[in-house]
């Protein structure tokens, strides 16, 4: 049983500017006859590092939140998953809706390892600064990024219930 999906990506402008990274690296010197002349090898192998590295770079982009059963799942990547990572319900100790501060508190966005409230803590975001707290039995720190972490905290006590377990609001 599912109690909860959300589907997290970058803002579209992300989007649009490896879209243009793409086209100058590929594209223009396609376009431009500058791709096979001798002279000019480090062109090619931009184009090829573009077609290649750019989509896997593409894919990095979203974030899946699943609570289910017995699990919070969480996968990065779009097309086929790079991460994941598993918290098992029977570990979660305390959950709660917070609000962040991505880049002082972790660097940024993505799968992280950083601080909140002055311990090391696992971030799992993809946009804005709202996600949910947990803390698990080995006293591990995880912030899952969230556009609505009420309802998120709200599905993860709903299976802590279901399974006869309990956490701390």
């Amino acid at each position: 049983m599912v109690y909860y999906t959300e589907t997290q990506t970058v803002a579209f402008w992300v989007f649009i500017l490896l879209a243009g990274i793409f086209v100058l690296t590929v594209f223009l010197p396609l376009c431009s006859g500058q791709v096979g002349r001798q002279q000019d090898g480090e062109g090619l192998v931009a184009a090829l590092l573009a077609v290649f590295l750019l989509p896997l770079v593409a894919n990095l982009l979203c974030l899946r939140t699943e609570v289910r059963q017995d699990v919070i799942y969480l996968r990065l990547g779009f097309l086929f998953p790079m991460m994941w990572r598993r918290i098992p319900l029977d570990t979660v100790v305390s959950v709660e809706a917070v609000r962040y501060r991505p880049i002082r508190d972790a660097g940024g966005w993505g799968y992280r390892y950083g601080r909140y409230d002055g311990r090391s803590c696992w971030y799992y975001t993809m946009r804005g600064n709202r996600g949910v707290y947990i803390l698990d039995a080995d006293n591990r720190q995880h912030i899952v990024g969230s556009q609505d972490p009420e309802r998120l905290a709200a599905a993860i006590r709903t299976a802590l219930v279901d399974q006869g377990l309990s956490a701390r609001a």
